[in-house]
């Protein structure tokens, strides 16, 4: 089977949202039974304009935001799942 995630998920489970720890456990439950992850090609513009957003209303640091970016970039989509891809 093939899940859907799109940039939210990414972006509450790296900055720590209240209900982040349940979104990366499911991630990680998924990946670890064989689930292969899908992801629309625009994900990283997607995340990137959602961390920028957060800096610039003063929700998130800078810092914050670039450890969130990191963390989100460790995931490690292959450009193979990021749906639309060329």
């Amino acid at each position: 089977m093939s899940v859907v995630i799109d940039s939210n998920l990414l972006v509450r489970t790296a900055t720590n949202a209240a209900d982040g720890a349940v979104i990366s456990r499911q991630l990680h439950d998924w990946r670890h039974a064989g689930e292969t992850l899908h992801a629309p090609w625009l994900l990283r513009y997607e995340v990137a304009n959602a961390l920028a957003r957060y800096v610039a209303t003063g929700e998130l640091s800078r810092d914050d935001a670039d450890a969130a970016w990191g963390q989100i970039e460790r995931l490690e989509m292959a450009p193979s799942e990021l749906l639309g891809a060329g």
